[in-house]
């Protein structure tokens, strides 16, 4: 429970200085912690938001504003849910 809780510390704080490396780290680690605690629910809301915010990385430095715009949006979604 306390390494779940630091790293969604840590996720917040990277977040916050915009290291987006770091972030999918955090968030790929966050998700590994969920699933070891026997919640895949969990889990792959993390590792989705991981996969998604790279990919939309990638759609931007391609200049795919629309596709990048998406899966951005599926990020935010993924969070909002989760916050729930």
């Amino acid at each position: 429970m306390a390494a779940k809780s630091l790293l969604r510390e840590a996720v917040d704080l990277v977040e916050q200085v915009g290291d987006t490396f770091l972030c999918a780290r955090s968030l790929t680690r966050l998700g590994t912690a969920e699933q070891g605690e026997g919640n895949p629910h969990a889990a792959i809301a993390w590792l989705e938001m991981d996969i998604r915010s790279r990919l939309g990385r990638a759609y931007l430095a391609t200049g795919r504003l629309r596709e990048a715009g998406e899966q951005f949006q599926a990020v935010l979604d993924v969070r909002a849910h989760d916050a729930r």
